[in-house]
């Protein structure tokens, strides 16, 4: 029996072998295909999970939702959908997705620039600590400051910017992708970083025209370590701006290092890692502080009291007067460090959205090395300035999330639905 997985395409005939398997999921399986044909034409192939396919229910909606979402943000920083292929035979089973093929994941990516420019000294694990231990210079005078190299913090830089940009474009079309980490953001040949994994996004609308008008939308998103602190507390109408507080820890953790029990080396550490909800969300508070958010001062607007609100708030939550971000975040200058603490504000309200920091001061010295992106961000400038009201509080609204009543030959029409939108999804360019 032969162990290579045949892909046949528009395109032409693809094949995978048993280590081609790029990474696994809830949802489906990820391969690294090559052309039959041309070996050096590689794609990446996404199959799907038998058990999440029901052939009396037509296609997913996790999959239409996630094909949709990225076939309507056309840009170089959001990954790519080739072709959806739905076998002759009409079985949902054999259904894949063509992608276009990254190197790696953000990570990765970080992991090459610490080699480079690091030389994984320990120092960067605890500054503070190396700073405040008497080491001297070869010159002889006190060490009073330990400082990232300039080449990896440029890098950091046009990093960061690709990711508020590609936030900013995925707002502007409306698209909520609730689950953006390290993992789900990956790195292109030509050193383009790409948003990818929409199984977890929402179409949204503006603000609502009335409260009947705004559907609860579920906690069970985001990963753990990523996840916004209203998300955390049980708020069912949250909005866009859950993804720019995930935006706000993956910033974060280019300046944050530990040291990995794998290989001994120096590697990005998470800023919020976290046993469990409860003590992520300490954790938040440790670092930012809980003071105006908890107090029970009457004169405080309600805008600080949102978060006591929610229903998982708890009043016996430890209080922290100040946080200790600026100590976790040592290595990032004065400027980075704005930029993030506007992303990583606990109160939603007062969260700054990602298109408001493209044009911040921490990106004036790489404005040379940005300019690459400039036709991109000016395609989608209009987009992204239509768009001023929908991350805002009162939350928008899911537009899938629509009630049906199912009639006798609900299933049978559900089933013919699926497969005209994946043709449809098809023809969308």
């Amino acid at each position: 029996m032969s162990l290579v997985k045949t892909f046949h395409t528009s395109e032409g005939v693809f094949e995978a072998g048993p280590s081609d398997v790029l990474g696994k999921g809830t949802y489906g399986t990820v391969f690294r295909v090559r052309k039959r044909d041309d070996p050096s034409e590689r794609r990446a192939i996404k199959i799907f999970m038998p058990e999440t396919l029901d052939e009396n229910e037509g296609v997913p909606s996790t999959t239409l939702r996630e094909v949709n979402a990225v076939k309507s943000v056309d840009h170089p920083n959001v990954i790519s959908v080739k072709e959806v292929v739905m076998p002759a035979n009409g079985s949902l089973t054999e259904m894949f997705v063509v992608m276009e093929l990254c190197r790696g994941t953000l990570r990765d990516k970080v992991q090459e620039l610490v080699k480079k420019h690091l030389s994984n000294e320990t120092k960067w694990v605890r500054p503070l600590e190396y700073r405040n231990s008497g080491h001297h210079s070869a010159a002889g005078s006190n060490l009073t400051d330990v400082r990232l190299p300039l080449e990896y913090v440029k890098e950091a830089k046009i990093i960061s910017w690709q990711i508020l940009n590609a936030v900013a474009v995925c707002h502007s079309r409306g698209i909520m992708h609730r689950d953006l980490k390290p993992a789900n953001i990956l790195w292109s040949d030509d050193d383009l970083l790409k948003v990818a994994d929409f199984g977890l996004a929402r179409f949204v609308r503006g603000r609502p025209t009335s409260d009947d008008h705004v559907v609860p939308q579920t906690g069970e998103v985001q990963t753990m370590w990523y996840r916004a602190p209203e998300v955390l507390l049980g708020d069912e109408n949250y909005g866009l701006l859950v993804d720019d507080w995930s935006i706000g820890c993956v910033i974060a953790e280019l300046f944050k290092f530990r040291i990995s029990v794998s290989n001994k080396r120096i590697e990005p550490e998470p800023l919020f890692s976290g046993r469990g909800d409860v003590h992520t969300l300490l954790l938040i508070f440790e670092a930012l502080g809980t003071s105006p958010v908890i107090t029970t001062n009457p004169t405080v607007s309600t805008s600080e009291s949102y978060l006591r609100t929610l229903p998982f708030w708890s009043d016996f939550f430890p209080q922290w007067t100040n946080g200790n971000l600026r100590q976790k975040l040592c290595l990032l200058d004065d400027l980075g460090y704005d930029l993030v603490t506007r992303l990583l504000t606990i109160n939603p309200q007062k969260r700054t959205a990602c298109r408001y920091l493209l044009s911040h001061p921490w990106f004036e010295d790489v404005k040379t090395d940005l300019k690459r992106f400039e036709p991109w961000y000016k395609a989608f400038q209009h987009d992204i300035i239509r768009m001023l009201e929908i991350d805002r509080l009162p939350p928008a609204r899911p537009l899938e999330e629509v009630t049906t009543t199912d009639g006798p030959d609900a299933a049978a029409a559900r089933r013919k639905r699926g497969k005209e939108n994946v043709q449809n999804v098809n023809k969308r360019k």
